[in-house]
């Protein structure tokens, strides 16, 4: 999933009254499945460039600011500063949650009216 949405909840048969965000990546989910920054930087780009422009997908990351700081995950730290630039260099937007919204709800409008 690469766009906000609003979920479901099928036990009460209702739309939730919230938007959604998926997460894409998230630091610890890295580091906890061993996965090596390097390795997955080159993934990353590559999946950007051949399907999230593709599709205009919003790609979410969560990355702890305590990590982001913490000499044993330096390698981490260096992938998040990694991406911040890639995202820079290839004119890609960084956006906190709320102008994610609105910039989803304005596409929307554009789109739908």
């Amino acid at each position: 999933v690469c766009y906000p949405f609003i979920p479901f909840d099928l036990s009460a048969g209702e739309w939730i009254d919230i938007i959604e965000l998926p997460l894409t990546v998230m630091d610890r989910g890295l580091i906890n499945a061993g996965i090596d920054p390097d390795m997955f930087f080159e993934k990353y780009v590559k999946f950007v460039e051949q399907e999230a422009v593709k599709y205009g997908c919003y790609i979410v990351l969560l990355w702890h600011n305590d990590l982001l700081y913490d000499p044993r995950f330096k390698k981490y730290s260096e992938l998040y500063w990694r991406i911040v630039e890639y995202t820079y260099e290839s004119e890609g937007v960084i956006l906190n949650s709320i102008d994610s919204l609105k910039a989803w709800i304005d596409t929307l409008k554009k789109t739908y009216g």
